[in-house]
């Protein structure tokens, strides 16, 4: 990427991002569960509304994933003797359409049940298992193959309220 030096003052904000992060609390899968509970007694317009935010709440578990990947690429570039050019070259390939895809799914996702929800939920986590990666040479493969792939699966069941070109 382009420069990786972190300045004094970015790595202050970052360590003051990991502390405000420490008072963020996760929703665990209990607590998202009574949220469901809650939500099939709403009124239908708001029902659709918290179940396209519970969903776009799981693309965004996806999309952090995908950072993820990108960091532990990163990381371990220099240890699978991935020089820092063809690393630059690497992400110049990726991060466009990594960031076009999980923008446009995090903008037009829509789910219209619970049914929907279990499925973008189990292809989301199918995902996450498969494209675990400690190594920089797995974490590209992932990099370039995951993010059209998840698109493709949550397409095929019509979770995309708008096609759009990849």
């Amino acid at each position: 990427m382009q420069d990786t030096t972190i300045t004094e003052r970015d790595q202050r904000v970052i360590q003051h991002l990991q502390d405000s992060w420490k008072s963020l609390k996760e929703i665990s899968p209990e607590a998202l569960g009574d949220v469901s509970q809650f939500v099939t007694g709403l009124p239908n317009p708001y029902r659709e509304a918290a179940l396209n935010t519970i969903a776009q709440h799981v693309v965004s578990v996806m999309s952090l994933h995908m950072l993820s990947l990108m960091t532990t690429f990163q990381n371990t570039a220099e240890q699978d003797e991935i020089s820092p050019e063809d690393c630059e070259e690497i992400f110049e390939q990726v991060l466009p359409d990594t960031f076009c895809i999980l923008n446009k799914l995090n903008k037009h996702i829509s789910v219209e049940s619970f049914e929907d929800l279990v499925a973008l939920s189990h292809i989301t986590g199918s995902l996450q298992t498969l494209s675990k990666a400690t190594s920089a040479e797995v974490a590209e493969g992932w990099m370039y193959e995951l993010p059209s792939m998840y698109y493709r699966q949550v397409k095929r069941e019509h979770l995309v309220a708008k096609d759009f070109d990849l």
